[in-house]
Formats: structure tokens, C-alpha cells, sequence
């Protein structure tokens, strides 16, 4: 077996979910890695039929995804977006009350960073809304007016690649049931800690607008999946956590 190397998240993403589809047992395999993640509002299973995974996909204006799923479940199909946040090897450390308290402030301040987490989740549950209200001409052509914290002045927009329409036509057809998935470095206990107290509490119209809910965002650490990827045989993911060892978490 060769070896494949990547580095940080984007090395980690891509050995996962390639190794996961090499699999014969490939639907059990990612169904039972996003039955890891913690939800604080619901409790979804994912019995997987079939599954289409696509990998730092672009939405335009409304970023990259670190990936999307796009899951037959039980006969429901299902929508779930993921970005991926690193310790990286100069930090001692990563909370995702840090996190989240950076994007607070911004929001207060009218600077909020496009790279944040909960930014970039924000965009991902943004775009799909509109694209169920708007549908995805108007997306694309018209844009989505966001808060006047958002980095971007202008409306939002999917713009005219053809990659990136084909790709938002497909994904279209998941969207009665869509989930965010954030992948994070912090500890276990920390993260379902922050989430029952902190974000359950956040978002209401006088903090942000009314285009907020985290009622379907759910919360991975890296900890969890590197086991998942040691208790499953993943051989070659495991190997690239180790070569990444200090940058991921």
C-alpha cells in the first residue's frame, strides 16, 4: 500500500473521505463517522443507501466548503455541509469559545473574518436558505443581502461558473433536510459544553437578523475521528494524523 501524504485539514479531509469510499463498506463507514457528531437541538441517525461527496467545493461569494454530503438516508435525502478548523503547529492550543467569541465581537464591530468558523457556517445555512426561498437564478444573479457586519458590502452571489451552478443544481435536490457539521481541535467535553450553554443562547433578531438557527449544526472534534479512523482499520488516514501530528489538534 502507498503511502499518500497531505497536510493540515485539507490532507486530512481528502484521506478520509477517499479512504472511506475505497471501502466496501463505505455507506456504513461515513454513516457511523457522522454519528459522532454532537447535536444539541436533535438526534439524527444516518442509516445511508448512497452518498455523493464533494470536497472543497466552491459557492462564490459564499466560500468554499471543506465538504458536502449529499446522503440518501433511509429514503430522506439529506444535505450536510462541513468546515474543518486546525490547532496548527505554532498555537499551544484552539477553544471554540475563542472562536465563537471572535465572531461575536465582529459582529459588534462590523469586522467579522471571512476564515472563522461560525462565519463560514453562517454562509453555508445562508446559502441554503436562499436557495430554497429564492431559488437559485436569483442567487446567483440577484445575491443575498447580508448583515452590514459581513465583510462583503455588495450582496452575496453564486455568480455564472458552470461548475459551481451544476454543482448547487444537484445539491438543490438534498436540501429538505440539511445539516452543518463543524470539525474543530478542542476537547470533547469543552465543545458540548460551549454548545448547551453559550450558542443555544445566541442568535436571536436583536444580536443578528432573523436568517439564524443553529438547530441543525452539529460539532466534531478531531480526537473523535482520528479513534474512528484507528477502531475502522484507516490505515492511510491514520498515517497522514500522524504526519500531522502538532497541526491538527
Amino acid at each position: 500500500m502507498q503511502k499518500i501524504l497531505g497536510y493540515s485539514e485539507r490532507g486530512i479531509i481528502n484521506s478520509l473521505f477517499y479512504e472511506i469510499g475505497s471501502k466496501s463498506s463505505s455507506n456504513k463507514l461515513l454513516g457511523e463517522l457522522l454519528s459522532l457528531a454532537y447535536f444539541h437541538a436533535i438526534s439524527p441517525s444516518f442509516d445511508i443507501e448512497d452518498a455523493i461527496i464533494l470536497i472543497e467545493h466552491s459557492f462564490s461569494d459564499f466560500g468554499d466548503a471543506d465538504a458536502v454530503i449529499l446522503i440518501e438516508n433511509a429514503g430522506h435525502k439529506q444535505a450536510i455541509f462541513i468546515e474543518a478548523k486546525v490547532k496548527t503547529w505554532e498555537k499551544t492550543g484552539w477553544r471554540i469559545c475563542d472562536e465563537f467569541r471572535k465572531f461575536k465581537n465582529g459582529t459588534r464591530d462590523i469586522n467579522v473574518y471571512s476564515s472563522n468558523l461560525f462565519t463560514q457556517l453562517y454562509h453555508k445555512y445562508r446559502l441554503v436558505e436562499a436557495i430554497k426561498e429564492m431559488g437559485i437564478d436569483r442567487v446567483s444573479n440577484e445575491g443575498v443581502v447580508f448583515p452590514n457586519w459581513s465583510s462583503k458590502k455588495k450582496p452575496r452571489k453564486l455568480g455564472n461558473n458552470g461548475v459551481v451552478i451544476e454543482t448547487t443544481k444537484k445539491i438543490k435536490n438534498y436540501l429538505n433536510e440539511t445539516f452543518y457539521i463543524g470539525i474543530v481541535p478542542d476537547q470533547n467535553n469543552r465543545i458540548e459544553s460551549f454548545v448547551t450553554g453559550k450558542l443555544t443562547n445566541f442568535g436571536n433578531k436583536d444580536e443578528l437578523d432573523w436568517h439564524w438557527s443553529t438547530k441543525t449544526w452539529g460539532w466534531l472534534s478531531w480526537e473523535k475521528i482520528h479513534k474512528f479512523c484507528e477502531k475502522s482499520n484507516l490505515e492511510l488516514t491514520c498515517w497522514n494524523f500522524n504526519h500531522n501530528k502538532g497541526q491538527i489538534y
